[in-house]
């Protein structure tokens, strides 16, 4: 089945109708003068015309830089060479390739990049890699990183995309947020990195050692990667 091209200008005017649509319908006003101005404002005949329509605007973005393929960088030991079997990806853009190298080298890194341009990937390969460093030379069991979100939302999203990533790789990794069992009637003082997390947190991963992301209150979340 062919796929249908979308017309920005028909699009903009559906969404705006809806919008014009909803306003008339929730506020209403009781006087009729107020009400028929209203109605003549917001008219669903001439949609071009509403204040509430600017555009539509259309812009054109340029693909990122294509970088080295995830097998470049594990051969160049950059990264675990488990991770080109596992990862999303088979290519890197060049923003990726460099937060990477520079977050390996254990340097504090800034990303800064447009939506949809693979930011996670930045900071959770290196993460993934060096827990499977640790799990090859036999380390200690503990926490390897805490990611924390600032919305319960986005942690239960990486949640689900580690489930993907670490499926019998074994890597643990938990989730912690405010609906969590437990959470947020004890404060943890001692650094997550000297202490286990209670093994009360979610578990995923088998059989392997409970990890989580403390965070404070329901709308922040974590997820932690032993």
């Amino acid at each position: 089945m062919p796929m249908s091209l979308l017309n920005p200008i028909t699009y903009t005017e559906n969404v705006v109708e809806d919008f014009l649509r909803y306003q008339l319908t929730t506020y209403s006003f009781a006087d009729p003068n107020l009400h028929r101005q209203m109605r003549q404002l917001l008219n669903l005949d001439q949609t071009r015309r509403t204040p509430l329509l600017a555009g539509p605007f259309v812009s054109l973005s340029r693909s990122f830089r294509r970088g080295p393929s995830m097998r470049e960088m594990a051969d160049q030991g950059v990264l675990h060479p488990l991770l080109a079997n596992i990862a999303d990806h088979e290519h890197l853009y060049g923003h990726q390739e460099t937060a990477i190298r520079s977050i390996v080298a254990g340097k504090a890194t800034l990303i800064s990049t447009g939506t949809g341009s693979g930011k996670t990937e930045c900071f959770l390969y290196p993460i993934i890699s060096k827990a499977l460093e640790l799990r090859d030379s036999g380390a200690s069991e503990g926490i390897s990183a805490v990611i924390i979100y600032p919305m319960n939302a986005l942690a239960e999203d990486q949640l689900g995309r580690l489930r993907e990533l670490l499926c019998g790789v074994g890597i643990s990794f938990g989730l912690y947020v405010g609906k969590t069992p437990g959470a947020g009637k004890r404060r943890y003082r001692v650094p997550v990195a000297t202490r286990r997390i209670p093994s009360r947190l979610r578990r995923e991963g088998g059989g392997t050692p409970d990890a989580g992301a403390a965070g404070r209150g329901p709308s922040t979340g974590g997820v932690g990667i032993a």
